[in-house]
């Protein structure tokens, strides 16, 4: 299966003088976008997370040192915490329905891959969507 990452703009908030763009990052493939209990779906609801490029770009930077890290990093965000090894990604949701859910484990790659993409789509002023092959 051909997988792709696609981020698109969805809305504009403005929240205490600030303007924030509320987009869509998702996972998919030719026959749409990939199911609610894939790991990429909470992969992307954890980025989506991200309020703006300068964090983005510190989580960025804990996922490239977690490359030759000998212990897992956290990368904390507003409803997810990002536990990232040279093993991989694992997301931990803050509000389940019993307390903290753990889940969702990609690769160090996705993630770095997603976490760029979306960075690159933020730096745009215009929010044009862009869409990239994903590795399996």
């Amino acid at each position: 299966m051909n997988l792709w990452l696609r981020c698109q703009p969805r809305s504009i908030v403005v929240s205490e003088g600030r303007e924030y763009w509320r987009s869509t990052i998702e996972v998919g493939s030719i026959q749409g976008a990939v199911g609610i209990d894939s790991p990429y779906k909470t992969m992307c609801g954890a980025i989506d997370e991200f309020i703006d490029v300068e964090y983005g770009e510190g989580v960025l930077e804990k996922a490239f040192a977690a490359e030759t890290a000998t212990e897992e990093i956290e990368a904390e965000g507003h409803a997810y915490i990002c536990w990232l090894s040279k093993e991989g990604v694992v997301f931990e949701f803050q509000y389940g329905e019993n307390g903290p859910e753990k889940g969702g484990e990609v690769t160090l790659g996705q993630f770095k891959l997603a976490v760029q993409t979306y960075l690159q789509f933020l730096r745009d002023p215009e929010r044009k969507s862009i869409e990239v092959p994903f590795p399996e």
